[in-house]
């Protein structure tokens, strides 16, 4: 191998600047697998379309051949290309189908997914005992890692996470299989843990707060900074995150279960800030079938339609001008778990999204 001296002003003249050369070295020496092949910073170009492309769903497999002695069947003709069909454009999917991204996030079963007001940001919980922060930014087909992954609740499974509407998403409740619900920052800070109650007092109205697991809960939809949580202590508890020093307004279901209680599964907000909430404004008993839980309960955006999901594997669609009888139901829906269930805001809520046992 030799090098080349580096030419000095007088040899380079006085418009030349110094060069360097590099090393001389035959096309085949293995010296060359070593050398620098650029300097400087470089900038690395995505190609967006073969970004695309690698999300893409595989396409189905073929229909099986038919079993022998059968003829498969017919091909539908072609359209005739004179018809009025051909004059209109092709309408695009309501809803994209042709592609997806696994996301290896949890080792147990995710149990809600929320996504901040800006849409930047999405935070998933699960039975795993941990929830998880996601950056869309930061993400990319390579890397699908969360940036901040918490245990929030000791150990205990959890329910639910939910951002703040009203705040542009500052904010995260957190709902474990525990007491006490949570509110931190969007980056995972903890700003408030709620009151424990005296599980020693039976009258709930003298509680500050859940005696037993809470299993729902959520943000007001017109009042900044004030949550609903539901337990299995018989009670819905309307907090205020400014306070610490207990609930703002307590609900007591009376049961006429064993021990005076019943275990409410869920929580949905239509919000009426004046109360009083000494009694229900609506009731429908029997609305799934006894000894099963309802988890599943969301409100249309313009507050007449109630979905609702249980145990019995039904799902039922409830006017609130006429609640005794649901409008549509849906049969045979496998729900082993509590799923939550919502409403589309964007189509004139004509959609419901949930989960099934299916992966």
């Amino acid at each position: 191998m030799s090098l080349k001296p580096i030419p000095s002003e007088q040899d380079a003249g006085s418009d030349d600047e110094p060069t360097i050369e590099g090393a001389d070295l035959s096309p085949d020496n293995p010296m060359r697998a070593f050398l620098p092949k650029s300097f400087g910073k470089q900038t690395i170009e995505r190609d967006m379309k073969v970004r695309v492309e690698q999300t893409r769903r595989a396409a189905p497999p073929p229909p099986p051949p038919p079993p022998k002695g059968k003829t498969p069947p017919k091909a539908k003709p072609p359209q005739d290309s004179d018809s009025d069909d051909d004059d209109s454009s092709e309408e695009e999917e309501e809803y994209p189908l042709s592609h997806e991204l696994i996301i290896p996030a949890h080792t147990k079963p995710i149990s809600s997914i929320t996504l901040d007001p800006p849409g930047t940001r999405f935070v998933t919980s699960s039975y795993d005992t941990t929830i998880k922060f996601f950056d869309f930014h930061a993400m990319s087909t390579t890397h699908l890692h969360p940036f901040k992954t918490l245990e929030p609740s000791e150990a205990h499974q959890i329910h639910s996470v939910a951002f703040s509407p009203l705040d542009n998403g500052q904010h995260l409740l957190v709902v474990p299989a525990a007491p006490q619900a949570k509110i931190l920052t969007r980056d995972g800070d903890t700003v408030l843990e709620f009151v424990k109650g005296d599980p020693y007092l039976r009258n709930m109205h003298n509680t500050k707060g859940h005696v037993s697991e809470i299993s729902g809960g959520c943000w007001s939809p017109v009042q900044r900074g004030v949550v609903a949580t539901a337990g299995t202590d018989s009670t819905v508890r309307i907090w205020d995150v400014q306070s610490r020093r207990g609930h703002r307004d307590i609900m007591v279901h009376k049961s006429k279960g064993k021990g005076g209680r019943s275990r409410i599964c869920t929580v949905a907000c239509i919000w009426n800030a004046g109360g009083p909430y000494s009694r229900p404004v609506m009731e429908v008993r029997d609305a799934h079938t006894k000894e099963t839980w309802t988890r599943g309960l969301t409100f249309s955006s313009d507050g007449r339609l109630i979905a609702t999901m249980g145990e019995d594997q039904y799902i039922k669609l409830w006017d609130t001008r006429k609640i005794k009888t649901p409008i549509t139901t849906r049969a045979n829906f496998p729900t082993p778990t509590p799923t939550p269930i919502i409403f589309s805001p964007t189509n004139n809520n004509t959609t419901l999204l949930t989960g099934d046992t299916s992966n």
